[in-house]
């Protein structure tokens, strides 16, 4: 007889509103990972300060100091939307951000045709004894840029050891 231990209940929601500083591509650390532990991570756009905001190629990755792995693909372009605009994972790494303009409203399928989840989960599982971050890179011609994205996360550990703070 197999037991398949229970899952651990989402903890949350962190939120993180980074000021969004610098001109070219740039990286903000959102949250920071201990362990093995599920995150979804979403944002939503809080203050467009006139919709004149330039903002390109947003994604998600972890960052260690040393090196990055894409959580989400680049792709993202968040320019002249409106506030509450949210973005979200619903897809594989090779897949950009997902985007819900609310100007005319909008409906979101599953990841996968459908088939799963809207908001779809990963795992980080941090480099040992190193800061591992979540992070968003995207390419501003802004500086300051006038976007405020409010970061969330919920996330559970796998094992006794994960943890996610805001960073």
């Amino acid at each position: 007889m197999s037991h398949t231990p229970d899952a651990q209940p989402w903890q949350g929601p962190l939120t993180k509103s980074p000021a969004l500083t610098g001109t070219g591509a740039q990286s903000d650390h959102l949250f920071t990972v201990t362990g093995a532990c599920e995150l979804v991570v979403s944002g939503r756009i809080t203050t467009d300060n006139g919709g004149t905001a330039n903002m390109t190629v947003l994604m998600l990755e972890t960052d260690d100091g040393t090196a990055q792995v894409d959580i989400t693909a680049s792709g993202v372009t968040l320019t002249n939307l409106a506030n509450d605009t949210a973005v979200f994972r619903n897809g594989l790494a090779a897949s950009s951000l997902a985007l819900s303009d609310n100007v005319a409203g909008d409906v979101i399928e599953g990841g996968d045709a459908g088939q799963g989840p809207v908001e779809t989960s990963f795992i980080v599982n941090a480099k040992d004894s190193v800061a591992t971050y979540v992070q968003a890179t995207y390419s501003t011609s802004d500086n300051p840029c006038p976007l405020v994205i409010e970061w969330t996360c919920y996330w559970r550990p796998k094992f006794g050891n994960g943890l996610v703070v805001a960073s």
